[in-house]
């Protein structure tokens, strides 16, 4: 489909920028992918004290295709 356009996010490129290096600092072990124990340690790592459960929890929430991981696509494209 050469005509094929992505959805708008709304968002400006600086934004898109910032949130792809937000998320390679939380992608801990660089698969492309953050899982809950990468979003709880990152989040101690800042002071903001996470539990595994909040850690699921947060990840469940921007979470589209439901595999409890986050690619960086699913923040770009925003709340669910």
């Amino acid at each position: 489909m050469k005509d094929y356009k992505p959805p708008s996010t709304g968002l400006d490129q600086h934004m898109k920028d910032t949130y792809t290096k937000l998320f390679h600092y939380f992608d801990e072990n660089k698969d492309g992918r953050i899982d809950a124990q990468e979003m709880m340690s990152t989040l101690n790592k800042f002071g903001e004290h996470t539990d595994m459960a909040k850690a699921h929890e947060n990840i469940q929430s921007m979470d589209k295709n439901g595999d409890m991981m986050l690619e960086l696509w699913e923040i770009l494209e925003g709340p669910n």
